[in-house]
C-alpha cells in the first residue's frame, strides 16, 4: 500500500505540471508581432486575421511543415 505523503506530494506534483503547461500555453498563444520569423518579412494581414498566432509567413511555414515531416519520417524530432 501506498504512503498517504506520497500520493499527496505524487498529486500536487501533477498539479504543479498542468499548471505549468496551461501556462505554457497561454504564452505560446499569444498574437503574433507580425513579421515571420524565419524570413524576416511581414506577415501577410490576411494570414494574420486566420491564425493571429501566426509565426511564420505561409511560404516559411510551408517549408517548417516539410522539414517536420522528414525529420518525423527519419524518426527526429
Amino acid at each position: 500500500m501506498s504512503d498517504p505523503v506520497d500520493i499527496a506530494q505524487e498529486r500536487e506534483q501533477i498539479q504543479r505540471d498542468e499548471a505549468m503547461a496551461k501556462l505554457s500555453c497561454s504564452l505560446d498563444a499569444q498574437p503574433s508581432d507580425g513579421i515571420c520569423k524565419g524570413c524576416g518579412d511581414a506577415i501577410d494581414p490576411e494570414r494574420l486575421v486566420a491564425i493571429p498566432t501566426a509565426r511564420r509567413c505561409i511560404e516559411c511555414a510551408r517549408v517548417e511543415d516539410k522539414r517536420s515531416k522528414l525529420l518525423a519520417a527519419r524518426g527526429r524530432p
